[in-house]
């Protein structure tokens, strides 16, 4: 990670030389530049330099006075930070950023917060490009508050996930709790997002809740945006939830009741509760348990009424929750989402159909590691280049980012399975290995640390440490006849991950 950009994200304690400097605006010059080419006037202005370089320093010393100034401010990082791509003012944080804004030192905290239609000024004026507005906006105007809650911001339109997104609606609609399961970067986010739309837009659900514990965002450059948040818990969920539906009885009884108030109400509406990112919530199972009886019917003959979509990059150790395991996006998706996305980026020399479909399978159709190939592509990298690295693990940061926490907690022994299986995978180019195998290494790892258990104990402490690689993701437990038989496998994006690492000796 310290090979890493790393940002906080916009609070009230920015003046405008930090939303400046955060959007990638170079200049006051700059700024006074954009606002000419805005076209932007200020009818109540009495002089002709209103956006004047001067002007625009000496708001950045002293702050803004004029709420009508400032929301042009906004147009004018908005349109900065689009060129720069910037996520300040962009894709899905307008409502959020613009709100700060006005109430950071850059304004004034007593200022009201934008309304819809302003916000659509600021989009129109800022991009003139529609579907830019409706990205937005989008299409579910009372949903707008919530969409500032997902991170990262939500694409704009959902690409290779038509089969998913089925099966998802189909388990929202027969089981109280669902869990969408993938490994990191895979769209779990923007998947949910979509989904519990659709459900709202058909009827099924008629309000939506959204909680996330995701406090650490990295985008295609390898910037990471770190959330100051709190952590998520049971208790974070029940306080979201009697907010966003104007329960107020809930939280005014004693925390002890909070759970069985929320679920009196619950039962009586037909509501979805998004939880997001539960692999970092500390306490995974409670938080599960907490939704499965809160949303179970209490009789064996009534309807499921709310119902709760959870993402995860993690397994829980539950088996009451609906499952649905997601690997990268569907082929021709994911190829038209490199191909709209060289668009969207104007990137001058883009990759052919062809070369779309062969960087589609390099990145294993992963939606994060797209965007970040093509960008590696775009600053200079050949597409051989970034093909083979992909394979191998080397020169791609974002690997530790994205992978390093699953093996925060494993013990060495499980580290040790995890560096043999991915070594041995790859050499032989199988794909896959055997429980025998595994167990063969770990015994030996074990004997050489001095760790060996009792006999007695062996199996079962090899199949403690099997277990968390398989929950965490890390390996794939493919069934068969006898359980010495089985294989497991590694998805080829985290096998990537462990290479460099091996080579280097460091498990």
């Amino acid at each position: 990670m310290d090979s890493h950009s790393i940002t906080l994200l916009p609070n009230r304690n920015w003046d405008l030389t930090d939303w400046m400097r955060a959007t990638g605006a170079e200049s006051y010059a700059q700024m006074a530049r954009v606002a000419s080419e805005l076209g932007l006037t200020n009818p109540a202005a009495r002089t002709l330099d209103i956006y004047s370089e001067r002007r625009i320093r000496d708001w950045a010393t002293k702050g803004l006075n004029d709420y009508d100034v400032a929301l042009d401010i906004i147009k004018i990082l908005r349109a900065i930070a689009q060129k720069n791509r910037s996520i300040i003012f962009n894709y899905g944080n307008l409502a959020l950023h613009a709100r700060i804004f006005l109430k950071s030192k850059a304004g004034r905290p007593e200022w009201d917060t934008p309304s819809q239609d302003q916000i659509w000024e600021i989009c129109k004026v800022a991009s003139g490009l529609n579907n830019e507005i409706e990205t937005e906006l989008g299409n579910y105007d009372r949903f707008l508050d919530l969409r500032t809650r997902v991170r990262p911001a939500i694409p704009w339109r959902l690409y290779g996930r038509e089969q998913a997104t089925k099966q998802v609606l189909e388990r929202i609609e027969q089981h109280p709790v669902t869990i969408i399961a993938s490994t990191a970067g895979s769209g779990k986010t923007a998947l949910a997002w979509h989904t519990a739309m659709i459900a709202y837009q058909e009827g099924l659900v008629t309000d939506i809740d959204w909680t996330t514990d995701k406090r650490q965002v990295m985008d295609a450059d390898g910037q990471i945006y770190i959330y100051e948040d709190r952590s998520l818990d049971e208790n974070e969920i029940i306080k979201s939830i009697a907010a966003r539906f104007g329960w107020d009885d809930v939280l005014s009884k004693p925390p002890d009741k909070w759970v069985g108030a929320c679920a009196d109400h619950l039962r009586k509406v037909r509501h979805l509760i998004v939880v997001d990112n539960l692999e970092t919530v500390s306490d995974q199972k409670a938080v599960v348990n907490m939704l499965q009886d809160m949303l179970t019917p209490l009789g064996s003959r009534a309807p499921i009424a709310s119902r709760a979509l959870i993402t995860s990059r993690v397994d829980v150790e539950s088996p009451e929750p609906a499952r649905l395991d997601i690997g990268g996006l569907e082929p021709e998706g994911s190829k038209q989402y490199i191909l709209d996305l060289q668009t969207r980026w104007n990137i001058s020399n883009p990759l052919s159909a062809e070369e779309a479909v062969h960087l589609a399978e390099a990145t294993r159709h992963n939606p994060l590691f797209i965007q970040i190939a093509l960008r590696r592509y775009e600053t200079g990298n050949t597409l051989e280049q970034i093909t083979s690295d992909l394979n191998t693990g080397e020169n791609f940061k974002a690997f530790r980012t994205l992978f390093e926490p699953l093996i925060m907690d494993l013990t060495p022994s499980a580290m040790a399975i995890a560096a043999f299986a991915a070594l041995k995978t790859w050499r032989t180019g199988s794909g896959t290995i055997s429980r025998s195998e595994l167990r063969h290494h770990w015994q030996a790892f074990c004997q050489s640390k001095n760790i060996l258990p009792q006999p007695e104990q062996q199996e079962e402490k090899f199949s403690e440490d099997l277990l968390s690689l398989v929950r965490k993701r890390i390996m794939n437990s493919i069934p068969s006849a006898t359980q010495n038989q089985s294989l497991y496998a590694f998805h080829p994006l985290i096998q990537a991950y462990f290479l460099p690492k091996v080579r280097r000796s460091d498990l």
